[in-house]
């Protein structure tokens, strides 16, 4: 008997710099590992993106967002989502800091209709 193996690859694309993994249309496709994920619906040619954040737990992130119901809201397309998971360095800061640093680059060139945070307020929250 002749068995097939399926190969599953994960696509890829490359935008605002950085190499990100997706889109995925679950957020069960998600890994609960850190990164930043971009939430975003089918637009006319590309996704049109409408957040864009970080954690220490992508999939709970997503699914727990405090902002899910103005994604879903705004999602004529249906949700999307890419992720780049980032590798834990030896410091939790600086891990936070790198994921906090991309975050702000990306807002700043796609300004997401939801959210508005950078990291200089999501600093000045914790304080």
């Amino acid at each position: 008997m002749m068995t097939l193996e399926i190969e599953q690859t994960i696509a890829s694309f490359k935008r605002w710099g950085y190499t990100f993994e997706g889109w995925f249309h679950s957020p069960y496709e998600l890994e609960p590992r850190a990164g930043i994920f971009v939430v975003a619906t089918q637009g006319f040619m590309n996704p049109f993106v409408l957040d864009v954040d970080e954690s220490t737990d992508i999939r709970e992130a997503v699914m727990q967002h405090e902002r899910r119901s103005q994604w879903r809201r705004n999602a004529l397309g249906g949700l999307q989502y890419a992720v780049i998971y980032t590798e834990d360095t030896s410091s939790e800061f600086l891990s936070e800091f790198m994921r906090q640093n991309i975050v702000h680059h990306i807002r700043s060139t796609e300004q997401p209709v939801c959210g508005g945070r950078d990291v200089i307020t999501r600093s000045e929250a914790r304080l």
